[in-house]
């Protein structure tokens, strides 16, 4: 690192797996920033104190251009988000926060995953909506990426709603926040809960209708081993499985690979969802927009690491 190169902190639960740290500098490069990546773990479920030092961190570091935070998002903006100058009304509105930038008002948060995630069905419907008036969305997981699809499903700019949104989580107290959020917004969604005790959840999955998607946000095959559900499993004709994570042990992913070639089960891993994630993420921290082409030429070069 040179005199001169800021710093863009990541915060995560195991960042050394992440592509990220391969294709950083050259994005970097490719955006003409001079800025070198600070990634930093804490582990999920952590009490208030690591996430108020992370933050006291940032504001004492006077190279730092801003972070992004990918699983801590809410814990962040409940633990610790007094310490920021400001936090954006929308993050404020989802009770989270997935990126820092230097505002006005100083360090400030903000979301952007209900941007990127738009982007991202929109690629994976292939110009045919992958969200349908006439099929559900079932989301493991109650956590803030649920949260950033809510925030893009009722959003005024968004034309599809499932017929039903599940969500299924170990904690009651996600489940009821989720639910709120989704349920009070000004296109609300109509939203069934599934508490679970982690052994087989929602196991009548495969009566869901046709064209279902089901995500999993869980982290189940990366930051821990497992999958959301009970496997094997029936699913839904032309049912879209998507995992949020593009790493790891991907259960989930593998069995919907291995579905009857007759039901047309299609499988999304989260690639798009991160490259598309990090590109908003740096449009806010670096303080002007990424062009289609710029976007375009980083998912090439993070594709060239994918793996490695």
């Amino acid at each position: 690192m040179t005199s001169s190169q800021q710093r863009i902190y990541f915060l995560g639960i195991t960042t050394a797996g992440s592509a990220v740290r391969k294709v950083f500098p050259a994005w970097m490069e490719l955006l003409g920033v001079d800025a070198t990546l600070e990634p930093l773990d804490i582990p999920g479920g952590a009490p208030a104190p690591p996430y108020r030092e992370f933050l006291t961190t940032l504001l004492g570091d006077d190279r730092c251009l801003g972070a992004v935070i990918t699983a801590h998002k809410t814990a962040v903006f409940r633990h610790a988000g007094d310490l920021l100058g400001g936090i954006e009304p929308l993050a404020r509105h989802f009770e989270e926060v997935s990126v820092l930038f230097h505002g006005a008002d100083g360090l400030t948060g903000t979301v952007i995953e209900q941007d990127s995630i738009a982007t991202t069905l929109e690629r994976m419907g292939g110009g045919t909506p992958i969200v349908r008036p006439d099929a559900d969305i079932v989301v493991f997981g109650a956590g803030g990426t649920a949260i950033s699809l809510i925030a893009c499903l009722t959003s005024p700019t968004w034309e599809h709603q499932p017929r039903v949104l599940h969500l299924v989580d170990l904690s009651a107290e996600r489940l009821q926040h989720a639910r709120e959020i989704a349920t009070r917004a000004a296109r609300p969604l109509v939203v069934q809960t599934h508490h679970t005790t982690g052994d087989g959840s929602l196991s009548d999955v495969g009566r869901l209708p046709p064209g279902t998607l089901i995500v999993n946000a869980t982290g189940l095959g990366k930051d821990r081993p497992g999958a959301p559900f009970a496997l094997p499993a029936p699913w839904p004709q032309r049912a879209h499985a998507w995992d949020l994570n593009y790493r790891g042990e991907l259960l989930m992913l593998d069995a919907a690979r291995q579905a009857p070639a007759e039901l047309g089960v299609t499988a999304h891993d989260g690639w798009h969802l991160f490259v598309n994630g990090w590109a908003e993420s740096l449009v806010r921290i670096i303080g002007r927009e990424i062009s289609a082409a710029e976007l375009e030429e980083m998912d090439v070069v993070a594709s060239r690491v994918r793996g490695t």
